[in-house]
C-alpha cells in the first residue's frame, strides 16, 4: 500500500513547521534579551534625586473630587 499525501496535508505541515520556526526564533530573541540584561558588566543603577515638595504647590495630576467637598 502506497501512501500519497494530499496537497492540503502538505500545506498544513508547511504552515506548522513555519510557525514552529518563527516560535524558535522569537524564543531565541527573548532569551537573548533576558541574558543581555544580566550581562557580565557591573549593574547599572539608576538614581533619581527628588526635590523636596512644597506643601503649598499644586499636585501634578488633577485631584478627583468624589463629592462632599469640605469647606
Amino acid at each position: 500500500m502506497v501512501f500519497t499525501s494530499h496537497s492540503r496535508t502538505e500545506t498544513l505541515f508547511r504552515i506548522y513547521f513555519g510557525l514552529l520556526a518563527i516560535a524558535v526564533v522569537l524564543g531565541g530573541v527573548l532569551a537573548d534579551r533576558i541574558f543581555a540584561k544580566h550581562g557580565s558588566g557591573p549593574p547599572a543603577e539608576v538614581v533619581v534625586v527628588r526635590t523636596p515638595r512644597d506643601a503649598n504647590a499644586r499636585a501634578l495630576a488633577p485631584t478627583i473630587n468624589w463629592g462632599g467637598q469640605k469647606r
